[in-house]
């Protein structure tokens, strides 16, 4: 199985997320560029690794649904484990970084476009020591760790690898939609103050 998590794509990611928070922290002089600065940015480097996410997941579907003994279960597990390992850091950096934007700023349609982001990669409904979410990928790492001990059948992981795909497809399509928002917002915005439309 190939390596499905880009590690540019994630240290792209990592690099956009830092640098929209240090514009946060550094106060609100580039508040009247919010979308070209922080939203546009931030999507399309999202849109990358969400990309990433649903071919990696895809991937481990196709390959546990070709397998029939535990040695091919167990080699699922380790390439996601591998692919897992990569996002970990990033992760915890988005989840801090997130957290302290939300806190600074009072616009209610960017709080839910940064929520949507974290949605992608950790469902609501999921949640570790009972404390925070837990990643899709911590999640399906576990589950394939007791398929390979034999302490769940095949076609459970199968089941839950399709339902983590439909939910990661589902929550970028609600990030998408929040982005098309904000686009027309900041569209009338220039609209409004007479400036030239220039987003892609």
């Amino acid at each position: 199985m190939l390596e499905h998590l880009t590690l540019a794509n994630v240290d792209s990611f990592l690099a956009v997320i830092l640098s929209v928070g240090g514009l946060y922290k550094a106060g609100s002089g580039f508040r009247r560029n919010e979308f070209e600065d922080v939203i546009d940015p931030l999507f399309q480097a999202t849109s990358r690794v969400a990309d990433d996410y649903i071919e990696m997941f895809g991937a481990t579907l196709e390959a546990v649904e070709g397998t029939r003994d535990s040695k091919s279960l167990e080699e699922a597990m380790m390439q996601l484990r591998r692919n897992r390992t990569k996002m970990i850091t990033t992760r915890a950096r988005v989840g801090e970084i997130v957290k302290e934007i939300k806190e600074i700023t009072r616009d209610g349609k960017m709080a839910i476009f940064l929520a949507k982001i974290e949605t992608i990669f950790a469902s609501e409904g999921m949640t570790q020591d009972d404390r925070r979410p837990q990643s899709r990928s911590g999640e399906m790492v576990t589950r394939l760790e007791m398929a390979v001990a034999g302490k769940v059948p095949r076609s459970e992981i199968i089941s839950t690898l399709r339902r983590t795909l439909s939910e990661i497809e589902e929550a970028y399509a609600a990030l998408a939609q929040s982005y098309a928002r904000l686009r027309v917002k900041e569209s009338r915005r220039r609209a409004g103050a007479g400036l030239t439309v220039g987003l892609s």
